[in-house]
């Protein structure tokens, strides 16, 4: 049986309410199989889930932007100016 043993949620004011056009992925994909683990997307964000005994300590996931202007909006941005 799955359980869940993390969920990442990720919200932007600029994007709200809607989702933000970023995804999140393992950052090493046979790492986070060997180990188990299953990445889902849901509404809510994404969940981690494993049936294993043990969790690893760690686990890195990475964000992939869809869109060119996750960044402007979020770094440097001038936001007088924000489309």
């Amino acid at each position: 049986m799955f359980r869940e043993v993390l969920r990442v949620a990720l919200r932007h004011g600029y994007y709200d309410p809607d989702p933000m056009p970023v995804m999140v992925v393992p950052d090493n994909r046979r790492a986070f199989d060997a180990r188990g683990l299953v990445l889902r997307a849901s509404g809510q964000g994404w969940h981690v889930l494993t049936d294993a005994v043990e969790f690893p300590v760690k686990l890195a996931l990475d964000l992939v932007a869809d869109r060119s202007d996750v960044v402007t909006v979020t770094e440097g941005a001038q936001w007088a100016r924000v489309p």
